[in-house]
């Protein structure tokens, strides 16, 4: 596991196995459904910046409101949490979009 405080130290070389690992088949799913296939192999752009962030921002929904009405650790984005826990990392949209990137760019690259 890699942990955030290894990701911190040399994040430009971890950056991509740091959030692959937090990544399961039914994030990949989820990607495929709300991006779609076309969208990320037509993407002319290394980061996938020319697929509008509204649709990475519904994609991963809301990660909880922090006012104690939805818990903080419930999401609907498919992501192992408890890793993410494990590693010391905590759930936001950036995150997890972040992981739904990584993982379509695994897609992008046949993976």
């Amino acid at each position: 596991m890699i942990t955030r405080k290894d990701y911190m130290k040399d994040s430009e070389k971890l950056h991509r196995a740091y959030f692959a690992q937090f990544a399961t088949l039914a994030t990949r799913q989820a990607v495929l459904r709300g991006i779609g296939k076309d969208a990320i192999l037509t993407s002319k752009d290394e980061s996938l910046n020319d697929i509008p962030l509204r649709k990475w921002d519904i994609l991963v929904g809301y990660p909880g409101d922090g006012d104690g009405t939805v818990p903080r650790w419930y999401c609907f984005f498919p992501v192992n949490k408890d890793l993410i826990k494990a590693a010391g990392e905590w759930l936001s949209a950036g995150i997890l979009i972040d992981i739904a990137k990584e993982v379509a760019k695994q897609i992008r690259e046949g993976n």
